[in-house]
């Protein structure tokens, strides 16, 4: 064990742990974790326990009288040797009790099947302590339903060749450092009336468009809702979060991240553009997606010329709807006609 002697207001272990716990722990990932942190506690307080040992027993020669206590440096006892890290976790039967038993799953990339990522969603939640789903209660009997997205690497932007693509969108592989939480549905006019206290909605039951007219309007999407509009049910949404002594952050997405749920799972460079539960595609039909005629061959149908209930049409394969169709999607960047070209190549947000 150590004994400390500290003009710096710590000893020599509480030292490291806020050393670490500053960005020295951080892994290869960029992360700080508890395997990381036991590795650079262990590591470093062993060799400057030792060093400063050294500086004390040469200032005790060289300053022989002199009280040491008036030293301007730290000071530690060294009386052996710490062989490992204590155990931060409750340790599995059997397993060795000064081993600390994390690993970290591995990113997320290329395509894969729907077995393969529900097996890593599973294995990012476990390792987060994390629900797959969660429900927010907003009041008066209203959910906001929250699905988990496991971080990882893709292909953003969109092949030279796909049809319809934007000059801008350029490809360039991007990561997603840390899972994050994306609402399973597009926000409906019931959520948003239950913060807000009012609906702004084109296509809304009471005063909107003829085409909805008589009908239950109250899970169609809400819309018309600026950026800085969304930020304040946002803001209502966490404090909600609070009063349920939940106290979990609301944001948009960024770009990359919505995108990256887009794909769901279909992260190469050449995935095709539409994505859907059973698997990825080229052409996209008005049966498939509330998102007007049909696209590079896709069948021909009836057309609704306006929103329809969030959860209509089938999910992607990470269980999440209406991420083509139906209305636009606001993000938390702000717009850059260069932005596929310039944006970063790894995405760090708190989930």
């Amino acid at each position: 064990m150590y004994s400390e002697n500290s003009t710096k207001g710590h000893g020599i272990f509480f030292y490291h742990i806020l050393k670490g716990l500053r960005g020295e722990a951080a892994d290869e990932h960029g992360e700080i974790n508890l395997v990381s942190l036991s590795k650079y506690i262990g590591t470093r307080v062993n060799e400057n326990a030792k060093k400063w040992l050294a500086i004390k027993a040469t200032a005790r020669a060289m300053n022989r009288g002199v009280a040491l206590e008036t030293l301007n440096f730290q000071t530690p006892e060294y009386h052996g040797k710490l062989e490992a890290f204590p155990p931060l976790i409750p340790s599995e039967s059997g397993a060795d009790p000064n081993r600390v038993e994390v690993a970290r799953p591995t990113l997320l990339s290329d395509d894969l099947t729907q077995t393969q990522l529900d097996a890593r969603r599973r294995e990012w939640a476990k390792y987060y302590g994390a629900r797959l789903e969660y429900s927010e209660d907003l009041g008066g009997n209203v959910k906001l339903e929250m699905v988990f997205i496991p971080p990882g690497t893709f292909w953003m932007g969109t092949p030279n060749k796909e049809e319809s693509r934007e000059k801008e969108e350029t490809q360039h592989e991007v990561t997603i450092t840390r899972g994050f939480y994306i609402g399973k549905y597009e926000v409906t006019q019931e959520q948003y009336q239950a913060l807000m206290r009012g609906n702004p909605s084109y296509f809304q039951q009471e005063t909107g468009a003829a085409e909805v007219r008589g009908m239950d309007t109250k899970s169609f999407p809400v819309e018309c809702v600026s950026w800085e509009k969304a930020q304040d049910f946002l803001t209502k949404t966490t404090q909600r979060s609070q009063i349920n002594k939940q106290n979990r952050k609301y944001r948009l997405p960024t770009e990359a991240e919505w995108e990256y749920t887009c794909r769901a799972g279909q992260f190469s460079k050449s995935t095709l553009p539409f994505h859907f539960a059973q698997g990825p595609q080229a052409s996209l039909s008005p049966s498939e997606s509330n998102s007007g005629n049909a696209y590079n061959g896709g069948a021909k149908g009836r057309v609704l010329e306006r929103t329809s209930r969030v959860g209509d049409y089938q999910p992607n394969r990470f269980g999440v709807y209406d991420m083509h169709g139906n209305v636009w999607e606001w993000c938390q960047d702000w717009y850059n006609e260069k932005y596929y070209s310039k944006s970063p190549v790894r995405i760090r947000k708190d989930r």
